[in-house]
């Protein structure tokens, strides 16, 4: 029956005809995945929807679940977006919701991972596990995916949401820690491990203000749990510049090791697209500076280049 099914892929009026046989085959969950297989693939809708309303209406019986899952993976990653969203909509109105919010929590780290930067954003609405967001974190961090990686931190870092989603299984490595400070440590800091792992410098430079807002409100044993110190210690000149000068100086306002201060600094004074904006002379030589480092490094020169109408000193 696999070559009948097969050939007739395209033709959903086919398809339907072979449906009675379908199921009363012993291997009927095999042949309905081979069809949401290269539906998902090749972007058939019509023959989707021939047997997408089977599958649902077995979705508890054993293996359909699985058939869901991996029509969910190949929809998102070959961009069949109407079958992705029409698979979406069908998971939402499964009434077991253990079910429900496992399908979706894997569509997040499905979007998450390609960058379908829609789907995350309606997905999140859905009061998705915390264990699935962080995982999607870390997924859109290996593949650098900036914008997706600010979508989930802003969901992560929302105390009220993090505390809604449940947060069974969150590690505690202190036992003093609340369960959302917790999981929010927890997700940020393996998805900036994992973005340093791969190189993926824009997902770094998202995530280094986030990391540092969480371990400000650790104490220290707890930093040292969460290797704060090794982790910035490994944030390289490319990760910084992306990230815009103002919040450069807002990062030096941290406890953060002198190999990371010395990395902001390079970048403050190095990038070509910032040309100098100030000479000063010293000796009787002239010296071209950026007057934004002038004013973090000395509170006297803030002043007078701060003042009104000020064109030399």
């Amino acid at each position: 029956m696999e070559k009948e099914i097969t050939k007739h892929l395209s033709s959903p009026s086919r398809i339907r005809k072979l449906l009675p046989r379908i199921l009363a085959s012993p291997n009927a969950v095999r042949l309905l995945g081979l069809i949401l297989e290269d539906c998902a693939l090749v972007g058939h809708l019509e023959t989707y929807r021939v047997v997408a309303h089977v599958v649902f209406d077995r979705v508890t019986e054993q293996g359909y679940k699985e058939l869901i899952t991996e029509a969910l993976s190949l929809s998102i990653s070959k961009r069949s977006s109407f079958i992705a969203q029409d698979l979406v909509q069908r998971v939402l109105g499964i009434p077991g919701e253990g079910v429900r919010l496992e399908l979706l929590g894997w569509g997040l780290v499905c979007g998450s991972q390609e960058g379908n930067l829609e789907l995350v954003e309606s997905l999140l609405r859905e009061g998705i596990r915390h264990r699935n967001v962080h995982v999607a974190l870390q997924c859109s961090a290996s593949r650098n995916h900036a914008e997706v990686i600010a979508l989930l931190i802003d969901d992560i870092m929302d105390d009220v949401a993090a505390e809604k989603r449940g947060l069974e299984g969150s590690p505690t490595p202190d036992g003093k820690l609340t369960s959302s400070l917790t999981y929010q440590c927890g997700a940020i800091t393996a998805a900036i491990i994992k973005a340093l792992d791969e190189d993926c410098f824009d997902a770094t430079a998202v995530l280094l203000s986030p990391f540092l807002e969480c371990m400000g409100r650790l104490d220290g044993p707890s930093q040292k749990t969460f290797n704060k110190n090794r982790i910035l210690t490994r944030i390289p000149l490319e990760a910084l510049e992306p990230i815009p000068r103002d919040v450069c100086f807002e990062l030096l306002e941290n406890q953060i090791p002198a190999q990371l201060i010395t990395t902001i600094f390079n970048r403050l004074k190095g990038n070509p697209n910032v040309p100098y904006d100030i000479t000063i002379q010293v000796g009787g030589t002239d010296r071209r500076l950026h007057r934004d480092v002038l004013v973090y490094w000395s509170p006297y020169l803030r002043d007078i280049l701060h003042a009104p109408s000020t064109n030399q000193i």
